[in-house]
């Protein structure tokens, strides 16, 4: 397993070939720009976008090729655009959404993906912003609608799930409020309550936001996900 990372976001790195090929273990980072070719695939490696992608249109994800787009790059805004992607079965398109961290919740984003043509999901193809919304701080749930800890005897005993477009379930601890829209739902997810046993541990993140503009066909027989992350055992 390797990584090559390809840091500041005034870096650059330009590769002409066509393809790039792993053995579902690698992993390019780029921070900067990166400038491939106007038709790009990729199979079996994954291609992380901190910054922003130029001259490539057209992606194809073959294998368990990943490519991951970051909401947070502050060279396009969290704003992609493309003419195709076609993502195939076992690959995954991944869309980090973007918390700053500062409890100011209105600045906080998910990733833009602009298609000028088709964007395709085969079957066992996925777009997935699951586990990218809000993540704990400690124990503490973080998020509108985070859940809530519970405490007794200065120890805490269990939290409550997050809310979102409905109240979160209570448990120990009562659920997150309810917020954000049902039809049109672009906030971010909140982070459970934490959790206890044998020692306190942290709820899960929320899920990200995914925004997609298609002007031409979309085209999903896998699937679109943003849910909840896994809390830690």
């Amino acid at each position: 397993k390797g990584v090559l990372r390809i840091l500041g976001s005034s870096s650059s790195l330009a590769f002409n070939n066509q393809t790039l090929i792993g053995d579902s273990t690698g992993r390019l980072e780029v921070e900067g720009v990166a400038h491939g070719p106007q038709n790009l695939i990729l199979t079996n490696i994954t291609l992380a976008i901190l910054g922003d992608m130029a001259d490539t249109q057209d992606i194809n994800l073959g294998g368990t090729g990943k490519l991951e787009l970051y909401a947070s790059s502050a060279l396009n805004n969290g704003v992609y655009a493309f003419s195709d992607i076609t993502i195939g079965n076992g690959a995954t398109l991944r869309l980090v959404s973007s918390d700053n961290r500062d409890l100011d919740y209105v600045n906080d984003r998910g990733v833009e993906l602009h298609i000028t043509n088709n964007l395709t999901v085969a079957s066992g193809g996925k777009i997935d912003a699951s586990g990218t919304g809000y993540a704990p701080i400690g124990v503490t749930g973080v998020g509108p609608g985070a859940g809530q800890n519970m405490t007794s005897g200065g120890f805490q005993v269990g939290g409550g799930g997050a809310g979102y477009g409905g109240v979160g379930q209570s448990s120990a601890g009562s659920g997150g409020i309810s917020y954000g829209s049902f039809t049109n739902p672009v906030d971010l997810g909140s982070a459970g309550g934490g959790g206890h046993h044998y020692v306190a541990y942290p709820g899960g993140p929320g899920g990200g936001a995914i925004h997609l503009i298609v002007d031409g066909t979309l085209t999903v027989n896998g699937e679109i996900s943003a849910d909840a992350g896994i809390k830690p055992n």
